[in-house]
């Protein structure tokens, strides 16, 4: 699925918005098919998009308007979740390998 990374100069809250749900969705699934190392590359992405989010002036024209943004922000809560409950596993295997290079290490130095 190729995702427009690129933001147009005058792309709106709306836009914005759908951007990062589409983005964030995308890494899910990224995520659900093990491929980690373009989750992490959309990292950069999905960052700059929120900061960009972060940076318009605040405010809802109407209460509409109020309760579509809490939905889109409950989906990017939601994706952003599921993706951590997907990662804790590769964290824990990753962070054993590190523990046990280190055991290797501190071992080679002790027999020295």
């Amino acid at each position: 699925m190729d995702l427009p990374l690129e933001l147009p100069n005058a792309a709106s809250k709306d836009d914005l918005y759908a951007q990062l749900i589409a983005l964030s969705q995308h890494m899910l699934e990224l995520a659900q098919a093990g491929e980690w190392d373009q989750v992490t590359h959309l990292e950069s992405h999905y960052t700059s998009l929120v900061n960009t989010v972060r940076a318009l002036p605040p405010g809802l024209d109407n209460e509409a308007e109020r309760n579509t943004r809490i939905d889109q922000i409950r989906q990017l809560l939601a994706y952003d979740a599921a993706i951590r409950d997907l990662a804790q596993p590769r964290l824990k295997e990753l962070q054993d390998i590190l523990r046990s290079g280190a055991r290797a290490r501190h071992n080679s130095f002790a027999f020295r």
